[in-house]
């Protein structure tokens, strides 16, 4: 097998279910999902880290809009917090 094979072959679906649990953990996977996006030879793993990153990036904005909604509107932090716990499912 050549390099350009290796560099396109596909992905398992186990495979990417673990590369999925890898990101689950909380900050080996965030590196995880760096190194990989940056020096993994394959398109395919390459492509999802990348993936998996702009995720992570659109959600922590998510996040850091919101929260700044929140104070603005007069919110302290303990509010925040109270108002996620007491809602029901």
């Amino acid at each position: 097998m050549n390099e350009d094979d290796d560099r396109y072959r596909p992905i398992s679906p186990l495979g990417y279910i673990g590369f999925q649990i890898l990101y689950a953990i909380p900050v080996i996977g965030l590196l995880a999902v760096i190194i990989i996006a940056i020096v993994a030879r394959n398109k395919n793993v390459k492509n999802f880290a990348v993936a998996q990153l702009i995720a992570i990036i659109l959600a922590m904005i998510v996040i850091i809009v919101l929260s700044v909604v929140a104070v603005l509107n007069g919110m302290t932090p303990e509010q925040i917090m109270d108002t996620y716990n007491n809602q029901s499912v």
